[in-house]
């Protein structure tokens, strides 16, 4: 492994809650620098040119390939847990790594990775329902009270038709386009309709029905036909009808301000109250300003409006910006800072409320949210809610594809910051990496927060090495001015300078 350098920051968490070091990691991972304290400085290994990071992005390409399957259906990977299923999903499956190995291709210029991603494409498109059909993902948290995910987005059959559309446009392969048109059927057959209007799971996060408007967005894209947009319009209208208006703060003349509207991804689930993008109000807003995109409805927007309006009152200042918590409700707030219930994914809703309204405003509440997380030490040190994990989902990765977001859309003129706090993000990514002897790279992680004891392999786009090597790689894009990475309806932010 090449020498390690650590970062001068200091954390904020450091002062307050001394370093408690896991257990010795057990295993093939058994190395001090992947071991959780709070306040932990992360290795760094800054980069000489930009060749290392696709040099490490192709690193991770040749871990991911040692768990490659080829059969009669196509091509899968092998899953991370023996035992389990083979993932098909966007977070950790087939549909992730067959996206990521269609932009390799396009990198690269290397006709492999373009039959990879097309093998992998007819699997998915003939295995789609095995997702529903088979858990792929088990959460951290007690899931018996949740609805499924398999019928959602990140884990669900809706990013797996996503992925089944991006495939068909970009290889112009007919079967792809029909897999997710079917998947699209499939939300229309088992929609449940009431007077409210149809709904799948009955909960408004973006892991469930919120997700599930997502992709059928995405399909309205391709498919502009009436029974799409009539599904959406019915989806949307449940959608709306679940938000729980919340009084303003009052004005100073006493009077109460205009209403807010929160949306609870845990309702009726667990005592608390998520805020940010995967199961709260943020995504929640998110949603709904897509869906006033479509149907061109303005009660989309002003609830989503609404929906910022209560989040102005929940930020939570820190020494240098302000963030959101992770959950209402518990005995002592604390910050998540990576996408699920962090500011990578929240950036997102203020972004597009910019982009809706022009109000400046909203991008300087993006900002704060990344002086918020350096207020904790990220991206060089570990935090309660930056643990050891690299990944797109909850871990530095995922800051790493905020910052190249951010510079890609130039917010608030300040590229050269988003560059440098990109660089650094990378950097800890390069200390992470575990190079092994065969010229394969993985980036082990701690995936549940509360055991970051548990440290293994994950090779999916969101939850593992992939995501990894797809933020390296947008980060050489951005070095060499060749940036042109597509995003999903889930990001809109662009993806090229």
């Amino acid at each position: 492994m090449t020498a390690t350098t650590i970062a001068p920051a200091a954390p904020r968490e450091a002062a307050a809650n001394p370093a408690e070091s896991t257990a010795t990691l057990p295993g093939e991972y058994a190395d001090p620098r992947y071991e959780f304290a709070r306040g932990k400085a992360y290795p760094t290994r800054e980069a000489t040119s930009p060749k290392d990071y696709l040099e490490a992005a192709l690193r991770a390409e040749r871990f991911i390939a040692t768990r490659q399957v080829e059969d009669a259906d196509g091509i899968h990977w092998s899953p991370d847990t023996p035992g389990d299923n083979p993932s098909l999903t966007l977070y950790a499956g087939v549909a992730g790594l067959a996206f990521l190995y269609s932009q390799l291709a396009r990198i690269t210029s290397q006709g492999e990775y373009d039959r990879i991603a097309i093998k992998a494409g007819h699997y998915l498109a003939l295995h789609w329902r095995d997702i529903i059909d088979k858990r792929t993902l088990t959460l951290t948290h007690d899931t018996s009270n949740f609805p499924s995910y398999e019928e959602g987005y990140g884990s669900g059959v809706g990013g797996a038709g996503a992925i089944l559309l991006y495939l068909a446009e970009h290889y112009r392969v007919q079967e792809f386009a029909d897999a997710a048109r079917a998947v699209g059927e499939y939300y229309r057959d088992t929609a449940v309709h009431d007077g409210a209007g149809a709904h799948w799971t009955g909960n408004t996060a973006l892991s469930f029905d919120g997700g599930i408007l997502l992709y059928l967005i995405r399909l309205y894209e391709s498919v502009p036909e009436d029974w799409v947009r009539d599904l959406i319009a019915e989806g949307a209208a449940w959608f709306l009808a679940q938000g729980e208006p919340v009084p303003g703060p009052a004005l100073a003349d006493g009077m109460p301000g205009p209403q807010g509207l929160k949306y609870d991804g845990f309702k009726g689930i667990m005592p608390y109250e998520p805020l940010n993008f995967s199961y709260g109000t943020a995504g929640a807003g998110y949603l709904l300003l897509l869906l006033n995109d479509v149907l061109g409805d303005e009660r989309y927007l002003e609830a989503a409006k609404a929906c910022e309006r209560y989040l102005a009152t929940q930020f939570v200042p820190q020494e240098k910006g302000a963030l959101l918590p992770y959950l209402l409700g518990t005995r002592k707030p604390f910050y998540y800072l990576g996408h699920c219930h962090g500011p990578a994914g929240t950036s997102s809703f203020y972004y597009k409320l910019y982009e809706k309204t022009g109000e400046e405003r909203h991008l300087k509440v993006i900002e704060d949210m990344v002086d918020g997380l350096e207020s904790w030490g990220a991206p060089e040190h570990m935090s309660k809610g930056l643990w050891n994990t690299p990944n797109q989902c909850c871990g530095t990765a995922g800051l790493l594809q905020l910052f190249v977001d951010l510079y890609a859309a130039d917010v608030n003129g300040h590229r050269a910051r988003w560059k440098k706090l990109a660089e650094r993000a990378a950097a800890v990514l390069l200390g992470w990496e575990y190079r092994h002897e065969d010229g394969s790279s993985d980036w082990p992680v701690a995936w549940e927060r509360l055991h970051p004891e548990n440290i293994g392999t994950r090779i999916g786009y969101s939850d593992g090495t992939a995501g990894v090597a797809a933020a390296l790689l947008q980060l050489y894009g951005v070095e060499t001015g060749t940036l042109d990475w597509p995003h999903g309806v889930e990001d809109p932010f662009p993806g090229t300078l």
